[in-house]
């Protein structure tokens, strides 16, 4: 589902190979890293929840991803 509305609306769907590099790119450059997620990606529904990322203890961008 793609999202017309909000912050990255302009950008298309994303790769799982693409969500991965993305994820390495911040790790590597020691940003901080949180992923929200929600089982109703309404642009009006702003209650998202944070995913209990290990990212601030690894490397390996496959502990992040919450596929």
């Amino acid at each position: 589902m793609h999202l017309r509305q909000g912050t990255f609306s302009h950008l298309p769907d994303l790769t799982d190979a693409e969500i991965g590099a993305q994820i390495r790119y911040a790790l590597l450059n020691n940003w901080p890293v949180s992923i929200e997620y929600t089982d109703d990606p309404h642009p009006r529904n702003v209650y998202w929840e944070m995913w209990g990322c290990r990212c601030s203890t690894s490397m390996n961008p496959t502990v992040c991803s919450p596929r």
